[in-house]
């Protein structure tokens, strides 16, 4: 996933999105089908699946129920994808990134979420 330069906000900022009476975002990832939506309570992922990507699965995690986390960077030139994995007690929840994706930023977005 790569981030949404245009809604990404960081936390510290406490801007809100356009529309006030939602929650504030703190960041935004996006692949071709498929997204993640970071706020000040939980992580959203909308999953298109299928050929067609007319199946969508939608997860909303809040961070108090994650217990483990790790991330992973992209390696070299044959490694080309970074990981997230969460693992709560519903199960585990495995995020596949982008090589342009800041993983540590992200690291310390879930530290600072699910640490509070």
């Amino acid at each position: 996933m790569e981030p949404l330069s245009h809604s990404a906000q960081t936390a510290s900022s406490g801007l809100r999105t356009r529309d006030s009476s939602r929650r504030p975002r703190v960041a935004a990832y996006k692949t071709f089908r498929d997204s993640a939506v970071f706020t000040d309570k939980r992580l959203i992922v909308r999953d298109a699946q299928g050929i067609t990507g007319k199946k969508v699965e939608v997860y909303s995690l809040p961070y108090s129920a994650i217990n483990m986390w790790s991330s992973e960077n992209a390696g070299g030139m044959l490694d080309r994808d970074a990981e997230m994995e969460m693992w709560t007690r519903a199960g585990h929840i495995k995020i596949k990134l982008s090589k342009k994706c800041d993983v540590r930023r992200l690291d310390k977005l879930i530290a600072w979420a699910v640490l509070q």
